[in-house]
């Protein structure tokens, strides 16, 4: 990458951080098109994963509460089945699969904005449900968080509880997909692992200030916040 390269990518890396931080999700549904102007898709979602699990690292410092009874179960699906759609990665064309998760989010987050919100009964077949849907997509889009966190949604957790769980979840998931994508010749030179050392207190920047934005955020808000994250993303699955 070039210096201004770099540095829009920097300040990428921030405001991914920022919005995933506040959102509970998004750091890789924002990073990985704007990584994918910069390399090649693979590299972009491998990168983009990296990246990922150093940020959510720091959500866990920040906000440090995990809720384990959800955690066990999401987490144990989600690592199965993002191992199962990493091996799948590289023989899927993606385009219609983002295209139906995309109409599935804008859906749900349309109808629960506009009328009543949708819930989900919170219970462990939600959460197994939960961690195969995202473990899933994070495998084979590269991008999960949408669907863990309308699942997590439905424990109603409080919010920094909710952020933190939701990032170990995301730990978890990519630690297992890094490895399948690193087998499949994709690999980082010197310069790509220079930019991503820079980014690193981009991206602790970006988390310390969505926490600031968190901590005075209302629970209610902050569950609007989340559906219009989802909304949002499902709307850039389905045009982008």
């Amino acid at each position: 990458m070039e210096l201004a390269t770099t540095l829009i990518f920097l300040g990428v890396v921030f405001v991914a951080d920022f919005i995933g931080t506040v959102a509970g999700f998004g750091t890789a549904t924002t990073l990985t098109p704007a990584a994918s102007f910069f390399l090649d898709v693979k590299a972009a979602i491998l990168v983009v994963a990296m990246l990922h699990v150093i940020g959510n690292c720091f959500k866990i410092f920040l906000f440090r509460t995990i809720q384990w009874e959800v955690f066990v179960p999401f987490g144990a699906a989600s690592v199965v089945f993002s191992y199962l759609g990493a091996t799948l990665w590289a023989n899927l064309d993606t385009k219609a699969l983002e295209l139906l998760l995309g109409l599935f989010l804008v859906g749900f987050a349309a109808y629960s904005l506009t009328h009543r919100l949708v819930t989900l009964p919170p219970k462990l077949r939600v959460a197994l449900v939960g961690g195969m849907g995202s473990g899933l997509s994070a495998g084979i889009l590269g991008t999960g968080g949408a669907l863990r966190s309308l699942f997590l949604n439905a424990f109603g957790l409080p919010k920094e509880t909710y952020i933190a769980t939701a990032a170990l979840l995301a730990i978890v998931t990519d630690v297992t997909r890094i490895p399948i994508y690193l087998s499949n010749d994709v690999h980082l030179n010197a310069h790509l692992l220079q930019v991503m050392a820079l980014a690193v207190p981009c991206s602790f920047l970006g988390t310390w200030v969505g926490r600031r934005l968190v901590a005075v955020i209302p629970a209610a808000a902050f569950r609007k916040v989340v559906l219009a994250a989802l909304l949002a993303v499902g709307l850039k699955l389905v045009f982008w």
